[in-house]
């Protein structure tokens, strides 16, 4: 099924917001789309995963820097990236302001469809390689919790077995012959190993699960920008 994809768009005029609209909505994206920094904020605490998020620097109020920094003060969005975009020329002050806010990257309006794609599709990529490595960690976890129940049976079983079989020796010392008790220890003891072998294949095949998660994490990770 394929993994539906969050953008924010955050621009005061309704024409703006019309055409990152479109531009966006033919990658296939899903564009939530709100007219001021405050109700970016609040969008943010309502949606979930948001991949990027394309900010107007000039909005009344709250321009786009303030709006950004606040942002990157809740624990819930600061690691969502911020592309600014901007109808005016913006001066080196203004843009090491931007990066210093926690901005991205800049696009100065009049800008074209295919670099505005270009720029956010890198960082879709991004969100799209974190999200899979969650994923995978979550899987990890999971197996390494049953790889950790499996061997506490085994540790178990392995006691009882140990204890069994000395019943097994001391009732076999004493008796010439097997009576019917020593019978059933005898089978409860064939009943232990056979689980016992069981277990040991269900170990084995955790073992190489929890191999292969790590192998898929080491690769999504190398594929992420250093």
């Amino acid at each position: 099924m394929r993994q539906e994809v969050n953008i924010l768009v955050v621009d005061d005029a309704s024409a703006n917001l019309f055409a990152l609209e479109k531009i966006l909505e033919t990658e296939g994206y899903h564009v939530i789309s709100v007219k001021s920094g405050q109700e970016a904020l609040e969008k943010l605490q309502q949606e979930q995963d948001i991949a990027v998020i394309l900010m107007d620097v000039h909005m009344p109020e709250m321009d786009g820097f303030e709006t950004t920094q606040k942002i990157k003060q809740l624990e819930k969005s600061r690691h969502i990236p911020i592309i600014f975009v901007s109808a005016a020329f913006i001066d080196d002050d203004s843009v090491f302001h931007g990066y210093e806010v926690g901005g991205f990257d800049y696009l100065t309006k009049p800008f074209s469809a295919k670099l505005l794609r270009s720029k956010v599709r890198v960082f879709v990529n991004l969100f799209k390689k974190e999200k899979q490595i969650l994923e995978i960690s979550n899987k990890l976890r999971q197996l390494e919790q049953r790889v950790k129940k499996t061997e506490d049976q085994i540790a178990t079983l392995e006691e009882n077995r140990k204890q069994l079989l000395s019943q097994v020796v001391k009732f076999s010392f004493h008796n010439s012959e097997l009576s019917q008790s020593h019978a059933k220890m005898l089978k409860r003891y064939e009943q232990m190993e056979n689980e016992n072998e069981l277990l040991q294949k269900q170990l084995s095949e955790f073992l190489k699960d929890l191999n292969t998660a790590n192998q898929s994490i080491a690769v999504l990770q190398g594929q992420l920008p250093k």
